[in-house]
């Protein structure tokens, strides 16, 4: 949320951004951005915990 909040400021002052977003967990899918341009990048691993399992720790 906070590049992208910083990428919205930017562009608002007229530079052209764009984010890459690798996507890890499919059930997130927001950037933080409403004016830059993002590009995502679909998972193409199988991952062997959730994110709900990273946050214990």
């Amino acid at each position: 949320m906070f590049i992208g909040k910083i990428a919205d400021i930017l562009a608002k002052d007229g530079h052209e951004i764009v984010l890459y977003q690798p996507v890890v967990d499919e059930n997130i899918t927001t950037s933080g951005t409403k004016h830059a341009r993002v590009i995502e990048r679909p998972r193409s691993f199988q991952m062997n915990f959730t994110m709900n399992d990273m946050q214990e720790d």
